[in-house]
Formats: C-alpha cells, structure tokens, sequence
C-alpha cells in the first residue's frame, strides 16, 4: 500500500487524494468514525511527501496547492452533500442551483485546505518539521473557514474527536479550535511511521509521537474526570419544567399554499396533551407559523385559549418591522426577522431575539442586487431575504403571567436559532452588552444565563447527515459554556442536553411528539467561558514559533 500511494501520478493521484478525503469525512456524524481521520490524513502525508520531492520551490507550491485542493474537496463532498436537498424542496425550481450546493461549495472550501497545503511547503524538510506544518497550516485554514466572510465552520475537524461525552469534555477548556489542532496532530502523527528517514532526526519524531500520544491521553483522562464530577446541587426553588414540541412537518407541507391551518393546529393538537399546566415554558421550533403570527389576531386568541395561567410560549417567528405596516402593501423599507419570540400567558409578546448569523443564499443573497438580474433569488420567500438582527443574544424573557411577580419568571437564557448552532463562542455574544430584554450584559461574576435555547428547522434537509451533524455540533456549544441546552428543531433532533454534552431525553429525527422536562441544572463557568481562544492561540503561538526556528536555524542531515 505504501508503494501504491507514493508511486501514483496524475490524475490516479488526484482521484486517491481525493477519495481520501471524502473517507475522512466518515468521521463526521452521523457515521462517528474517527479512525477514518488518521488513515486518510497519513495517505495524504505520504502523496504529498512523493509529489512535491526533487522539484523547484515554485513547482512544489503548485502541486502541494492542488492536492491539498483535492483533499478538501473529497472532504466536503462528502460531508456536506446532503446540503442539495434544500434546492429541490420546492421542485425543480431551483434545481440550477443543485450543482452548486453540491459540487460548487466543496470546491471553494477545497481553496482553504490548498492554501494549508501550499503553507507547508517552506517547512516541508524533517519528518517532524513535516507534521508540524500539517498541524499548523490546516489547523489555521479550518480557523479562517470558520470566520471569514460570514464564516461556515460546518463539519471543523475538531468534531472527529469529540463523538461522545466522554471525549468532548476537552472542548471545555480549548474550544472547538484548540481541539482541531490536536486532532490535526494526531490525525497526522502515524505518517512518520512511513516517512523516509533520511535527512530526519529520530529524537524529533520521538517528541512528536510522543505530544500526539500525550493529546489522546489527555483527552480521555481529563472526560472521565469531568464526567465524574458531581452535579450541581438543585435550586432552593421548584424545577424549571419545559415541554418541547416538534412536529415533525415536512419543509414542503409546511409552505404550500393553503396549509397554513393544519400547520397551526398540529402544533396546538400537541402543545395540548395533558399536563401544559404542570408547565413553566412551551417551546416551538425556528419559524413554527406559516404566517406572520403578530399580524394574526385570531392566532394570537387561540395561543391565549391554549395556555394556562403561568405559562409562557417561546416559539420561533417570523416577524416584520415596522410592525404596524400594511401587508402586503408594504413600504419599501419594511424588513423581516428570523425571531424568537417570547409570549406570556395572554398571548402577548413580551420579548424579542432577531437571528443575528443568517444563512448565505438561503435567508440572505451575498451581492442581491447584481444576482437578482440574472433571476437567482433566496431559497426562503422574504421579499429581500431576512434582516440580521443586533445586540446580544442574551434574552431574561420575564414573568410568564402578565403583570406577575419578577420571582415567576424563566431563568436568562442564551438564544441560538439554527445555523448560529455551529459558531463557537456564539453562546456568549455580546455585541454592544445589551441583552435582547434591552438589560445589561456586563459587571457580575455570576454568568447572566443559565442556559441555552436553541431553535432549528433541519426540514429543508429531509432525514440526511445534515440533521445529524447539525444536533452534534449543537451539542459541542453546551460542553464550551458548561450549560443545559434545549433544542427544538420541527422534524428533529429535539432534545434536552446537560452541561456535560449528554442527550439527557431526545425525540428522533422524522417523528412527532413533545418532550416533559425539568431544565437541568447549569454547571459552573468553564475554562473556554471565561477565556475563550487563548488557549488555542497560545498553542499556535508555540508550535508556529518552534516551526520557524527550526527553519531558521536547523538542517536536518541529508537534506539537498
């Protein structure tokens, strides 16, 4: 296999490199298979290590630059294939696009893995030197894919090592980066097992297997020591119940003309099973109504009819500003929100959360005005494409009774709608330090939420691997903050989920049902809370440093 690999030209290398790739991406969910990760990144240290020896620096630039590039793109083909099921909701009408969801978003992240590659060129010497630089460069392509532009950090390596609670615990101290630069090192480490040795030092290799093996360890060590701390002890007063309502209707259904009141009355069909007295919080998906609920009256009198007395409804909306403006003879400058709305127990909403990361080309269009000539438009029918909302995602939804004592209301809460699931630190993003309450966000040791909500509508994905990689990186943003999170998502994955990462009730993807719940306790601050990227940018720091005085000052024996 080994001879295979390093003897391959042309285009069999660059169909190798990139079924290499596409096999890494099993270790995505909802397959978990995380080997897959150290078998495909040794191939294609190998490939790489063949392709780029005896030829001019500039030439190894460019052949490093187009493996990388077919590394990636077998990658997020793979992983990220189910994203052409959203362009064939509606038919064939926007079935120009499938080639583009499929094919054409793989291609340009592919461009961030072949600058990774290309980066390694200059240290591409020792056999050490050599993983390093693997190391250094894709973990800092993997940090750029997540932050530039508007940023996609959808399927980051990092989440190779974290399948289960026990192995997730390490995000509480280094984040979703700082775990992708050691899963990186220890992807990459059993190359040097197969490496040439000539012109490499043995003491070298010996320290980087040796880091690798120390990473894995640590991982593990530090889950089951985490895992092993108690709860925290229960509040003085009466449990938070929440019940959780998912309905399970199809992306289609849900918008087709006509259908607005069989959406609506499944939703109160479900919310009404007995026992929403015994509730504190009903909870509804990312946009449950076919329709603009706050422009609805008779909606907003059936919601009354449905809860009881000290009952609150957060439901995912769609909401319009200004609110009074006649519809559909609307001013031009009317906007839509994506939103979290809070009601109490009249129906009255009390507060307010506009989705701030909005989904490229799906609830905005990068450059509308130039595509909008040629006919492309957003795949949600907002006239414009949805608004991204301001301030921060904290929300203190108030007393669930009007006019009810302060002491009666949910705890604060940390809102993520959808797509905003998948950004690190977004759980605590705090742009001016004004909660969605209009209160303030800053001063206090104390952390101002104590959980999480997390609205979703996965339905435009059917029952793929998108759902299933959605829930998993959901669930990595309660193992960085250390809090419960709530995930309503309207065909799945609904579910409650500890501190700790663990899927404490859940409902399936593509059923119906509610969920009765206590709201767990929230754990206390974690080390990524309180110092977010530090840590990861203090392991950068290092390994970058120890790369470029190797390169400076080292020349391994042998080398030409």
């Amino acid at each position: 296999m080994l001879k295979f690999l390093t003897r391959l030209r042309g285009r069999r290398r660059a169909a190798v490199v990139i079924l290499l790739g596409a096999f890494a991406a099993l270790a995505m969910a909802p397959v978990n298979f995380s080997p897959s990760l150290l078998i495909s990144f040794t191939g294609f240290c190998l490939i790489l290590d063949s392709a780029v020896a005896d030829k001019t620096f500039g030439r190894k630039i460019q052949m490093a630059a187009w493996l990388g590039w077919c590394f990636g793109f077998g990658y997020f083909l793979a992983g990220l294939w189910w994203i052409g099921s959203a362009v064939l909701v509606d038919g064939w009408t926007y079935a120009w696009a499938l080639p583009f969801a499929v094919a054409g978003l793989p291609a340009g992240l592919g461009l961030f893995w072949a600058l990774a590659a290309a980066g390694t060129v200059p240290f591409w010497r020792s056999n050490a030197e050599k993983i390093l630089s693997l190391v250094v460069f894709f973990t800092l392509a993997e940090y750029l894919r997540g932050h530039i532009l508007t940023g996609f950090p959808w399927n980051a390596l990092g989440y190779a090592a974290m399948p289960t609670p026990l192995f997730m615990q390490s995000a509480s101290v280094l984040g979703l980066w700082g775990v992708t630069l050691l899963t990186v090192l220890v992807a990459s480490s059993p190359a040097l097992f197969f490496l040439p040795a000539a012109g490499s030092r043995k003491w070298q290799s010996a320290a980087v297997l040796l880091f690798a093996a120390a990473a894995l360890a640590g991982q593990m060590a530090f889950g089951l020591w985490r895992l092993a701390q108690p709860l925290p002890a229960a509040r003085d007063t009466a449990p938070v119940m929440l019940r959780l309502v998912q309905p399970n209707i199809s992306q289609r259904d849900k918008w087709r003309e006509g259908n607005e009141e069989t959406v609506f009355q499944t939703y109160l069909d479900l919310s009404a099973e007995p026992g929403l007295d015994q509730i504190d919080a009903l909870i509804w998906p990312e946009s449950a109504f076919p329709f603009l609920v706050l422009q609805n009256s008779n909606a907003l009198s059936r919601i009354d009819a449905l809860l009881p007395k000290g009952v609150m409804l957060l439901a995912g909306a769609v909401r319009v500003r200004p609110p009074d403006s006649a519809l559909p003879q609307s001013p031009p400058d009317l906007k839509f929100y994506n939103s979290l709305v809070a009601f109490n127990d009249r129906a009255e909403p009390v507060r307010f959360y506009d989705k701030q990361r909005l989904v490229p080309f799906g609830e905005f269009m990068p450059f509308m005005d130039i595509l909008e000539r040629f006919g492309i438009a957003n795949l949600v029918n907002v006239p414009g494409g949805f608004a991204s909302g301001t301030g921060s995602n904290l929300m203190d939804p108030g007393p669930a009774t009007a006019s009810g004592p302060l002491d009666a209301a949910l705890p604060p809460m940390r809102v993520m709608i959808c797509y905003e699931a998948i950004f690190p630190g977004f759980a605590a993003a705090d742009h001016d330090g004004l909660s969605a309450s209009g209160g303030n966000d800053s001063g206090s040791g104390e952390r101002p939420a104590q959980w999480i909500v997390n609205l979703t509508n996965d339905a435009w994905f059917g029952q793929l691997s998108g759902p299933y990689q959605h829930f998993q990186q959901a669930r990595m943003r309660a193992v960085e903050e250390g809090m419960p999170m709530i995930r309503v998502a309207n065909t799945g994955i609904s579910a409650v989920i500890d501190g700790f990462g663990r899927v404490e009730q859940s409902l399936r993807l593509g059923t119906k049902g509610i969920i009765d719940t206590a709201l767990p306790e929230a754990l206390p601050g974690t080390f990524y809370s309180r110092f977010r990227d530090i840590p990861f940018a203090l392991l950068m720091t290092l390994l970058s440093t120890i790369l470029i005085i190797s390169r400076i000052f080292g020349k391994p024996r042998g080398f030409r």
